[in-house]
């Protein structure tokens, strides 16, 4: 999937830190911060998934404004298909073979305030460019991995009963639900969730295929009043039981909302990306304006979408 050049949308999320064991001390983000970047800089800091079809990488970091840690993480894909190219002259196209051992790429970058939003609780504000692999679900698996990598062995403290164990901290990545879809939560105006899937099927009399679809309608009722991040994860766990049942045929998701106004909007999803919610619920923003204007894929932060995302970042009085 190639990206445009001269703009993004980027996910407004908040990290959450919690110690592990959770009777362990707090680990402060910025002592978080260096252990990750000495990884960073020795190029051990990558991760195979799927098979060893898909690679995780944290291609650069550093801080900015001795405040804002921003990373660039990229995802390979073998599996990914070879890239095209029209000519507008005579309309030819030619595809670009991938070699055995490569991968289609994107790369993202990501900003953390070290800066906590509440002072008794690590909860940080966070975003997330969005590109293909590098959702929040995955951005979080990830991280998880590289923390405890990065923690290993290098932190220890006294429990309640006098042993001393190691401890290490784990990374939970949530995201600010969009505020025409939080409102409709809050109000009890989800109105409901449709999953659609297409199975090819042989006609009886002369043996031919067509594809019949196939709809399964969740209706569901949030009370007004509830929290829009219980209410999404009420959803998900709805849609999860349904994705892990041997019939599964579903691969478009329809989410049917209203809004205050009384209108009825809708979104339609690929139902086969891990958390369809993500871009349904998720607050997101637009960056423009590259100069010169972004790759799919680069090694380094850029440090103008860095300080474009900042300025993303929810001020105090939304906190």
């Amino acid at each position: 999937m190639k990206l445009k050049g001269n703009y993004r949308f980027a996910f407004i999320l908040q990290a959450y830190l919690k110690p592990a064991p959770s009777d362990a001390p707090y680990l402060d983000i910025k002592t978080l911060g260096q252990h990750l970047l000495a990884r960073v800089q020795s190029k051990q800091s990558c991760k195979l998934y799927d098979k060893g079809t898909v690679l995780y990488t944290i291609r650069d970091m550093k801080t900015y404004q001795d405040r804002y840690l921003g990373m660039l993480i990229s995802c390979g894909d073998k599996n990914s298909s070879d890239p095209c190219f029209e000519n507008f002259d005579n309309g030819a196209i030619e595809p670009v073979k991938k070699k055995d051992n490569q991968g289609g790429s994107h790369a993202g970058h990501i900003v953390i305030d070290t800066t906590q939003k509440l002072a008794d609780k690590p909860i940080h504000n966070m975003v997330l460019e969005k590109v293909p692999g590098l959702y929040p679900s995955k951005i979080q698996m990830f991280l998880r991995h590289e923390i405890k990598a990065a923690l290993d062995g290098k932190f220890d403290y006294t429990d309640a009963s006098g042993k001393k164990k190691e401890y290490t901290t784990t990374m939970e990545i949530d995201g600010n639900s969009s505020h025409t879809v939080r409102e409709a939560l809050q109000h009890g105006r989800l109105k409901n969730v449709s999953l659609v899937g297409h199975k090819v099927k042989q006609d009886g009399h002369d043996e031919e295929s067509y594809v019949a679809e196939e709809t399964q309608q969740m209706g569901m009722k949030m009370l007004p009043g509830i929290k829009s991040d219980k209410a999404i994860g009420f959803v998900q766990a709805e849609l999860n039981k349904w994705r892990n049942t041997a019939n599964n045929v579903y691969d478009t998701m329809i989410i049917r909302i209203e809004t205050a106004q009384g209108v009825t909007k809708q979104a339609t999803l690929d139902f086969d990306h891990t958390n369809p919610l993500e871009d349904a619920f998720y607050h997101q923003e637009q960056i423009t304006d590259f100069d010169p204007p972004l790759a799919d894929s680069i090694e380094k932060l850029r440090d103008d979408v860095i300080m474009k995302m900042i300025a993303l970042m929810p001020e105090k009085d939304d906190q």
